[in-house]
This record gives C-alpha cells, structure tokens and sequence, in this order.
C-alpha cells in the first residue's frame, strides 16, 4: 500500500488562479505548503494494526465509560410580545399590498 494525494494548486481556467500560478513567489509557497503536509504525515508513523472497528472499539470501552443516553432538546418558548411605546397612527402605520 502506497499513500497518494491529489493536489490541485489552481485552475489555469480561473483568471484569478492562473494570475497565481503565474508568480514565482506564490508557487513556492505552494511547494512549501505540500512539503510540510509531507513532513507532517510521515511525523504520524506507521500503524502496523489495521484499524479499530466500531464494535470492537465499544466492546473494549463499554467496561470503562457509560455514555449518557440524549435528553430531548426543550421546546421552544414563546417570544414575549412587543413593548409598543408610542401610540400608533394612521400615518405609522405600514401598508401591505
């Protein structure tokens, strides 16, 4: 097994993009940014062990940690009505066609 990774640096369709790519600065720091991801996974190690499926992964836990079943979320309140604090006229009043 071999890791991969696809890596889209830019669109040369995209004018915006292809302006980027163009720049000499800019596609070092690209180069930059995937040599750290590289670094960066291979810091991670290797797993020798395939890894933990769900099931095994509860059984082995079940003894060690109890998961709180879900409350229901609380209904929701009514919003108290608004504070009017001038009369309305007929002249404040919105029209609704």
């Amino acid at each position: 097994r071999v890791p991969a990774v696809l890596i889209e640096g830019g669109f040369l369709t995209e004018r915006g993009e292809s302006q980027l790519i163009a720049k000499k600065d800019w596609r070092g720091k690209l180069a930059q940014a995937i040599g750290v991801g590289i670094e960066n996974y291979h810091a991670l190690g290797v797993k020798k062990q395939p890894p933990m499926l769900v099931a095994d992964y509860r059984r082995q836990n079940s003894a060690n940690t109890s998961v709180p079943e879900e409350t229901p979320p609380a209904p929701p309140q009514p919003s108290p009505p608004p504070q009017i604090s001038s009369p309305l006229s007929p002249e404040s009043a919105v029209i609704v066609p």
